[in-house]
């Protein structure tokens, strides 16, 4: 996945790892106070509430939105490279979540559908990744728990 603003391209390949420009990434694990969390909803996604009830539910971290000013591909990126530490995906196209949970998971991210299963299907919509198992569980959680109310 490359971003032309930064002159960045990312590579991934299954048991290689994944790479930024050239050289090994690794999701980082720093502690911060707060957590940043990327938080994509596809403005086709007929919500009912969802974003509402699930940016509440986030309010113990720091939420970014981009209203669809950036691609997928670069918010998975963003997690493989240390630059959020969790992100939740509610999506009409799987698409973009096959490629970007090999660039997390390479990287040592978590990466998973609602089932918490990393083998994603073509009819998985909602995904969650973490910089670790702990802030990946606490993600999936409350999706699931928002997801349990439509």
């Amino acid at each position: 996945m490359y971003h032309p603003a930064k002159d960045n391209l990312f590579t991934a390949y299954l048991g290689s790892g994944t790479q930024l420009n050239g050289k090994q990434i690794k999701v980082k694990d720093n502690k911060s106070d707060i957590e940043k969390i990327e938080l994509r909803m596809s403005k086709l996604w007929k919500n009912n509430g969802q974003e509402e009830r699930i940016t509440k539910l986030l309010t113990p971290y720091k939420v970014c939105q981009y209203n669809h000013s950036k691609s997928m591909a670069l918010s998975y990126c963003e997690l493989a490279s240390g630059q959020v530490d969790g992100l939740i995906s509610i999506t009409k196209d799987c698409f973009p979540e096959f490629a970007g949970s090999l660039i997390v998971q390479e990287a040592g991210g978590m990466f998973t559908n609602l089932d918490g299963n990393n083998n994603l299907n073509l009819t998985d919509r909602i995904f969650v990744g973490g910089k670790n198992k702990e802030i990946h569980q606490k993600l999936l959680q409350l999706t699931r728990e928002v997801s349990k109310l439509n």
